[in-house]
């Protein structure tokens, strides 16, 4: 059994001080850019962990890259993946 999720991290600027004057909230003015990281990563009940990363969104084909890798580690047994989040690559309900 593999957890499977994939996500987006944005590389945004670590902020460790702020000031402002006494009794005034600091205000922080940060530029968000569309620079991120996507990663895809599995996890096996004993801990094991699966990850890739790329500089762009995962498409399907990506996707499945990834899972044709964790089949390959896993050829001899059965596999079940519980994949948490969205169906990837559908413009609509699979069902439409």
């Amino acid at each position: 059994m593999l957890y499977v999720d994939e996500s987006a991290c944005y590389l945004l600027p670590l902020l460790a001080h702020t000031w402002a004057p006494c009794g005034q909230t600091p205000v922080l003015i940060e530029q968000a850019g569309r620079t991120h990281l996507s990663l895809i990563a599995a996890i096996a009940p004993n801990g094991q962990i699966y990850v890739a990363g790329q500089d762009h969104s995962f498409t399907s084909e990506a996707i499945v890259w990834f899972l044709t890798k964790l089949c390959g580690r896993y050829r001899k047994r059965n596999m079940l993946i519980i994949w948490q989040g969205r169906l990837c690559g559908w413009s609509s309900h699979p069902s439409q």
